[in-house]
């Protein structure tokens, strides 16, 4: 993760798979994967806290965790979820090479867009 974005520390409470975006002497966000790999499936999830947004910084946590991903175990299924409408995260996924592949039913969320890629 380093090497991709030497701004993404390892959560210290937050187990193996849960990062912290830092810039500066500033957490501006968080990203990870929600679980360890179900059925060859694991989906990455990025939050950019409000007052640091629009500055890339979701892009590369999504970009660093493609890229742990990729080292970990490449058979992996990668998705994520995003509000089913138009937004910032929308365009990062697609930019990175995910693909829309439809509406799903969140028990917390409704209904919610899923994307995936699988070219690691």
């Amino acid at each position: 993760m380093r090497r991709q974005c030497q701004s993404i520390r390892h959560h210290p409470s937050g187990g193996s798979h849960r990062y912290l975006a830092i810039e500066g002497n500033n957490c501006v966000g968080c990203c990870g994967f929600t679980s360890p790999p179900v059925g060859g499936v694991a989906e990455l999830a990025y939050f950019t806290y409000p007052d640091f947004e629009k500055r890339g910084m979701a892009t590369r946590m999504a970009q660093g965790l493609l890229s742990i991903a990729r080292e970990c175990d490449s058979s992996v299924k990668l998705i994520a979820h995003t509000l089913a409408e138009e937004n910032a995260s929308n365009h990062i996924l697609k930019k990175l090479g995910f693909a829309f592949t439809g509406t799903v039913d969140h028990p917390e969320d409704g209904k919610i867009w899923e994307w995936s890629y699988e070219a690691l």
